[in-house]
């Protein structure tokens, strides 16, 4: 993954990486501007949020081992990105018609804490990484 921009207001972090092709999979997390009055998380825990992870057309319907990857590398990111915490809550938000994404954060242990519905269609979903 190559570092393509930095914005510090938030700390967000955009990166792509890139395969003989062009761009194969891309994400951006950050800390959030003001957190989401239903999400909660302890006081001395970190805050971030995954705001987009994207899969080249070419590497889906494998069985999401290159997304796995590819969020992986996001969480050891966001792990870097917040050295002086212990833990660090990640919240994603995912269409609630978007099945493969739902199954990547499964698979990596995300818990859906606010499914999205009819008329809010993002659903919220949640792993606290602890070093």
């Amino acid at each position: 993954m190559a570092d393509t921009a930095t914005s510090h207001r938030w700390d967000q972090r955009f990166r792509i990486a890139e395969d003989v092709f062009g761009i194969a999979a891309a994400y951006t997390h950050s800390r959030p501007a003001s957190r989401h009055p239903d999400l909660r998380v302890p006081s001395d825990t970190a805050c971030r949020y995954l705001l987009m992870l994207g899969i080249a057309g070419r590497y889906r319907n494998q069985g999401g081992k290159f997304a796995d990857e590819v969020l992986l590398d996001a969480l050891y990111d966001i792990l870097e990105r917040e050295p002086d915490h212990e833990s660090v809550a990640v919240f994603a938000r995912v269409d609630r018609h978007n099945v493969p994404s739902q199954k990547m954060l499964s698979r990596a242990d995300f818990q859906q804490v606010i499914p999205g519905t009819a008329e809010r269609r993002l659903g919220w979903w949640l792993l606290t990484l602890d070093r």
